[in-house]
């Protein structure tokens, strides 16, 4: 990299601009309107357009995309400012860049789009951001003055389209991995469907019991700590909060917030193994999340936005009940119970008791539950795969720009 040219963004751009003012409307139609959703994943989600009924371009002409643009987030949360996504240009379509993303269109005699992309996600790059931003209260920015003055690596064309290309293949890795866990996902809930039918309409007439039913005692409600009892050097209780699981399942048990609790509370609160959490309180979208608890290996106690319970395995096997709790026949349930105020919603025990579970005969549920033990072992290995993908993705960006 010593070898390679030091040159300012701004060089290797026609230009980079904001987009065109257009009120948004709730309407799909007309050409879409890029918006700040449009690249919350860092690619150019068409689902998460705008729209304003635009059907001739008219004066929004200069502002269609090109294939090879790069869009940028320079008005957002600290933590997403200069997000960045490129964009290729697919069926002849035409895509309006809308206010609140910056376009960068690059001059081609000189960069290669994709390594741009790569160089704008690199550390080398995000550490610059920084000396850029300007914070208020609720979010924060940069000019485009200040972001073409940063500096950027370029090699010559024939290194960069070969960074790019490495890059892209180790990329298409890492994705080819999640599309499998994708369709592991998939095959559970097929196989709970092939199994077990639709809950919804019950078409193999299977017994109904209010989950009240099939629990040992109630749920319970988890522990209320202020931030002021949260501690960061590695003491304390590691506390399971409802950002900490998705889809049945506790993810990132290392990166578990910790807390001081006394002997009492670690008693009272501490989760156990096939436990089951579900969320009270929440934005309406994740109220009734749910998760199984499994291996935690240490004592961990639950906040107090969620409830647990325990099962009675005489009668239901958790991993067929987990599977039940994340379907839509549940989550409908739940908005019929749920209690909305002006930014959540809320559900109680009574309201939790109260939901409709089918209960198959055990053995069935049993089987069902050696099923998915099979499939969770294929994904922990795909898993596996995508963190050394990823590891070896990131030493390349490390070896590139760094």
């Amino acid at each position: 990299m010593s070898k390679w040219k030091l040159v300012k963004l701004g060089e290797v751009c026609e230009f980079i601009r904001n987009g065109a003012s257009i009120k948004q409307g709730k309407n799909r139609n007309g050409y879409p309107i890029t918006r700040i959703e449009t690249i919350s994943n860092c690619i150019v989600d068409r689902n998460k357009m705008g729209y304003a009924g635009i059907g001739e371009l008219g004066k929004y002409k200069e502002y269609v995309l090109n294939s090879g643009d790069i869009l940028m987030s320079h008005i957002n949360s600290e933590k997403h400012l200069g997000k960045v996504a490129y964009y290729e240009n697919r069926n002849e379509e035409t895509i309006i860049h809308g206010m609140n993303l910056l376009c960068l269109r690059l001059k081609q005699q000189k960069v290669r789009y994709k390594y741009v992309f790569y160089f704008l996600n690199s550390s080398f790059f995000r550490r610059q951001i920084p000396n850029i931003t300007k914070k208020s209260v609720n979010q924060a920015s940069f000019t485009v003055t200040a972001l073409k003055e940063l500096i950027m690596i370029l090699p010559p064309l024939d290194i960069q389209k070969h960074i790019a290309n490495t890059l892209d293949k180790t990329q298409e890795i890492i994705d080819g991995h999640k599309k499998q866990l994708e369709e592991l996902d998939n095959l559970i809930k097929a196989t709970f469907y092939d199994m077990f039918g639709d809950p919804v309409t019950n078409e193999k007439g299977w017994k109904i019991y209010k989950l009240k039913n099939i629990i040992n005692g109630t749920p319970q409600n988890g522990l209320y700590k202020p931030a002021s009892e949260y501690v960061n050097d590695g003491t304390g209780i590691p506390i399971l909060r409802i950002d900490a699981f998705y889809n049945g399942k506790i993810t990132n048990i290392s990166k578990l917030k910790r807390l001081n609790c006394i002997a009492e509370e670690i008693d009272k609160y501490k989760l156990k193994e096939n436990d089951i959490v579900i969320n009270r309180v929440n934005s309406i979208e994740y109220l009734g999340k749910s998760a199984l608890i499994k291996g935690l290996g240490e004592d961990t106690v639950f906040e107090s936005n969620m409830m647990r319970f325990s099962v009675d395995d005489t009668i239901i096997n958790v991993n067929f009940l987990i599977e039940q709790l994340c379907s839509t026949y549940i989550y409908m349930q739940v908005l019929g119970h749920a209690k909305k105020s002006v930014n959540q919603a809320s559900i109680n025990q009574k309201d939790v008791q109260d939901l409709d579970i089918i209960v198959p005969p055990l053995d069935l549920q049993n089987k069902f539950a050696k099923i998915i033990t099979n499939i969770e072992q294929q994904k922990s290995l795909v898993k596996q795969s995508i963190t050394e993908s990823q590891n070896l993705f990131n030493g390349l960006m490390s070896k590139y720009f760094d």
